[in-house]
């Protein structure tokens, strides 16, 4: 007797099933597919039989397939196109079948099969093909454990052209450890908010990839748009960071926190920070910044945080960036820090924040 207490074996016959034939006129033959399932437990063996069409509803309709020799059945099938419009299918093994399943959970490393287009590296906006009839030659890796092998066959078709929710289509995965996957699918869209967009200039300043100059900052108040969204108001504060302190803006309530935490906590909102020295947080202080993947990088921390909820992740993004700050006054009586800003950010969405703003002074600085 097999270890496994229970074990479905499939097995296919072809019966031929008829009326009572008329002696003058007999009539056309019909055949019926039947399947025969036979159940081995422990407290014996059973042979129904069931019709071919009753299948995937015996099974709840799951797209079983082999990982690594083993039965596969991922109830999790997602189409995610990640921030830099990048789309991967993902299909795995979870307690549910939504985009929640992305978030990293402790516990044991979940079973299943990433695919796309390209794989490590990606260029921006990277898709499977979407044309009737024709089908992505897809890169693929397991969510855990080995690498898939050398020599594995993997494409992936889609159903229709656009984006529907659900995504229909088909994939088909050979691999020579055991892994095999062939069958039609039906995804759920898991999206970013981040949507190429042409930058409109913010209170007369054009995004850019350079920092203005301090003279050219408006006194308008700071407005702007963030990934997504236009923002007309929002909050800044400073709060001591070591030797130094941290400047941030939030799109909405604002935080005594380090902001590197506060943006991380559950329903954050929006926002930009950046570091400044003590010397740099002092009336009539002017300080630029411009990080570039392509270009120029001085060091200094300045991040763009936003939330990413189909996609159950908080995005970051620190290396594109083009930063002027003007420090116009610093009343540490009242608590506040008054100056302008321009920042830009090279995220898809050309994040983008101008004018002038007051901050709460959280942790007075040291004189």
């Amino acid at each position: 007797m097999p270890r496994a207490t229970h074990m479905l074996i499939v097995t296919l016959a072809l019966l031929v099933v008829g009326a009572p034939a008329r002696a003058e006129t007999p009539p056309p033959k019909k055949k019926r597919q039947l399947i025969e399932l036979e159940v081995i437990g422990p407290g014996g063996a059973e042979s129904p039989v069931y019709d071919a069409a009753d299948l995937d509803a015996l099974l709840g309709g799951e797209m079983v397939g082999q990982l690594r020799g083993e039965r596969f059945g991922p109830n999790a099938v997602l189409l995610v196109e990640d921030i830099d419009g990048v789309e991967r299918l993902v299909l795995r093994e979870a307690p549910s079948s939504g985009c929640e399943v992305l978030r990293p959970t402790p516990g044991p490393a979940p079973r299943g099969v990433v695919l796309s287009a390209c794989d490590p590296v990606c260029p921006d906006g990277a898709r499977f093909e979407r044309r009737p009839g024709r089908s992505t030659a897809a890169k693929a890796r397991y969510l855990s454990g080995p690498a898939i092998p050398a020599g594995y066959v993997a494409t992936v078709s889609i159903g229709k052209s656009g984006d529907p929710d659900p995504v229909v289509g088909h994939v088909k995965l050979e691999a020579s450890d055991g892994t095999r996957l062939d069958r039609d699918f039906e995804a759920r869209r898991c999206t970013t908010r981040q949507r190429p967009r042409r930058a409109a200039p913010v209170h007369g300043l054009a995004w850019s990839e350079r920092p203005v100059a301090a003279d050219k900052l408006p006194g308008e108040p700071l407005s702007g748009f963030l990934v997504d969204r236009a923002v007309t108001k929002l909050s800044a504060r400073v709060t001591s960071a070591g030797a130094g302190y941290t400047l941030a803006f939030y799109a909405g309530a604002g935080s005594c926190e380090h902001p590197a935490v506060a943006f991380m906590r559950p329903g954050a909102v929006d926002g930009v920070y950046l570091e400044l020295t003590a010397d740099e947080l002092r009336s009539g202080q002017r300080v630029t910044a411009r990080s570039h993947l392509s270009g120029a990088r001085d060091g200094r921390v300045v991040v763009l945080a936003w939330r990413e909820p189909a996609l159950a992740a908080d995005a970051l993004q620190s290396e594109d960036h083009a930063v002027t700050v003007a420090v116009d006054a610093v009343e540490l009586a009242a608590g506040e820090v008054r100056g302008r800003l321009y920042a830009a950010f090279g995220d898809r969405g050309h994040s983008l924040l101008v004018g002038a703003f007051t901050a709460e002074v959280c942790a007075a600085p040291e004189r």
